[in-house]
Order: C-alpha cells, then sequence, then structure tokens
C-alpha cells in the first residue's frame, strides 16, 4: 500500500511539473505566432525561389509550440486526475500515450541526426537567397530589420561568411551584397563598403542611423572586418556552434524527460496493477469502489 500512495504522489508531482511547462510553451508558441506575423511578408519574394518555405516557417514554428503546449496540458491533467481519483481507465489510458511518447521522441532524435546535414544545407540556401542584394544598411524592409536583429543578437555577420555574402570590390570599394546607407557616405569618414554597420559590435541596430553613428564605427568599417570591432563569423555555423556548446545540457534535459517518463507510466502501471489484484473495475475510483463494498447486501447482512 505504501508503494502504491508514493507511486501517487510521484505522479501528480511529475505530472504538474509538466504541466507548467505545458503552459509556457503555449505561451511562448502564441507570443513567437504574434511575433512572426510582423515578419512574415519579408520572405514572399523568395519563397518560390528555395526548396524551404522561410515564410511558412516561423508560422510552423509557433503552432508546433502552441499543439504541443496543449497537448502537454492535456496528457499533465489526465495523469493529475487519473491519480487523484484513482480512476483506472485514465491511468490506462495515460500510461499508453506515455509510452507512445517516448517511442515518438526516439523516432524524431534518430530522423533529425540521421538528416542534419541536408536540413543544413536546405537552410543555408534558402537563407542565403533571401539576403542576397535585398539587405538595406538602414533597415528600411522588413526581412533587413530580420537579419539586422539576426546579426546583433547571435553576434554574427552574413549566413555562411560575411565575404561571402557582402562582397567588397576593391576597385570601386563598393560591396555588391547589401544597399549603403545615405548617411554612410554623408558622414565623410566612411571610405569603403566591407560589411553594414549592423556587422560593428558596439552597434545598437535599433538605433537611427545617423552621420555621428557612422563616424563612431569608423574602426570597424574603414577596414577589413577585425573580429575586434565587428562580426567575422556567418550566423549558420554560429548558431550550430551555439547549439553544440549546449549539446550536453540539451542531452541531459532529454534524458531527464525520458527518465520522468518512464517513471509516470510505471507508477501508472503500478496503481492499475493494484486495482486489478483487489478486483476492481476499471471504470470506478478506488473510492467508489469502498462505498460498494461497504453498502453491499452481503455485508449488511451477514
Amino acid at each position: 500500500m505504501a508503494s502504491v500512495n508514493l507511486s501517487k504522489v510521484v505522479m501528480v508531482t511529475i505530472n504538474v511539473i509538466f504541466l507548467i511547462f505545458g503552459i509556457a510553451a503555449l505561451a511562448v508558441g502564441i507570443v513567437f505566432k504574434l511575433g512572426w506575423n510582423d515578419v512574415r511578408e519579408a520572405f514572399i519574394d523568395v519563397s518560390d525561389k528555395v526548396e524551404f518555405d522561410l515564410q511558412s516557417a516561423g508560422d510552423i514554428l509557433g503552432y508546433t509550440g502552441i499543439i504541443i503546449g496543449a497537448f502537454i496540458i492535456i496528457v499533465s491533467l489526465l495523469g493529475c486526475i487519473g491519480a487523484c481519483c484513482t480512476l483506472r481507465i485514465l491511468l490506462g489510458l495515460y500510461s499508453i500515450i506515455v509510452l507512445i511518447l517516448v517511442a515518438a521522441e526516439i523516432a524524431l532524435v534518430a530522423l533529425v541526426a540521421t538528416h542534419a546535414d541536408q536540413t543544413k544545407e536546405s537552410v543555408s540556401k534558402a537563407m542565403n537567397d533571401s539576403l542576397s542584394g535585398r539587405y538595406y544598411e538602414n533597415s528600411t524592409n522588413d526581412i533587413s530589420k530580420a537579419y539586422s536583429a539576426l546579426f546583433s543578437k547571435l553576434e554574427c555577420c552574413g549566413i555562411s561568411n560575411y565575404s561571402e555574402n557582402f562582397p567588397y570590390d576593391s576597385g570601386s570599394k563598393r560591396n555588391r551584397g547589401f544597399i549603403a546607407a545615405p548617411q554612410r557616405q554623408l558622414s565623410g569618414a566612411i571610405t569603403a563598403e566591407y560589411i553594414p554597420i549592423t556587422c560593428c559590435k558596439d552597434f545598437d541596430y535599433k538605433a537611427v542611423l545617423t552621420n555621428e553613428i557612422f563616424v563612431k564605427q569608423e574602426q570597424c568599417l574603414n577596414s577589413i572586418p577585425n573580429p575586434k570591432f565587428a562580426y567575422t563569423e556567418g550566423c549558420l555555423d554560429t548558431l550550430i556552434d551555439k547549439i553544440k556548446d549546449n549539446k550536453s545540457i540539451l542531452i541531459g534535459v532529454g534524458v531527464a524527460i525520458l527518465v520522468l517518463e518512464f517513471t509516470q507510466s510505471s507508477c501508472g502501471y503500478l496503481r492499475i496493477r493494484h486495482a486489478l489484484d483487489n478486483h476492481e473495475s476499471i471504470f470506478q475510483s478506488r473510492d467508489d469502489t469502498v462505498v460498494s463494498e461497504v453498502s453491499s447486501p452481503e455485508r449488511l447482512n451477514p
């Protein structure tokens, strides 16, 4: 009996934790979907030119977060109700769902591992095509605003690397990869177009461009990009490096989730097993069974 009561406490505790995660995932999905609506139009021009649909990618991620969050909430509530009320039918359904989730997670990890290189190539091609010749240094269009934020947040420049996405012509001292802001020349301090100002380390991408801002970034902009003053790594490789840096954490979290799911399933099985050993109906709660036994004619009239 002690083990059965312990399994109840464990199930409720774990499901409350997952319930919180589910609410968080739902909220993140909703916020991401609403935020993506502001930048999704930036990818209309290239959506029919690449295999990877960038315009729909954000919508898919947002809806995925919403669906996963809602699903986790429902399953967690199912487990909590089944454990608290000792409803065998809910516990059985809950255990089956958890086992299916474990199998799906393992299959997903295997799928991602086998198609990682192909996915990287598709994403790289799509992003390079969307950036090529469409980037305005003063971020006057949606796609420029999106990439300016990306350069700043990930501390990178370009997709593959700055020299590939922003090719510099030493003869004309112009760059074929981006459209320079008028303030660059008006400042009188900048004589070349190696990289856009958004690739400079001390630049706030939200700032309104002025002549003074370009003068301040003279060391960054007037020479071949120096890692001391400018971001020189490509954004795609930077993102992959950040994922690799946190690989052990991601693996640890994944293993912890699998252990919790196996624990949940085991606790559900233990409670169902206890019910079967006591010949209780799977449609009844434990309290209903006790009441029916006390009020039965055989017990009232020995």
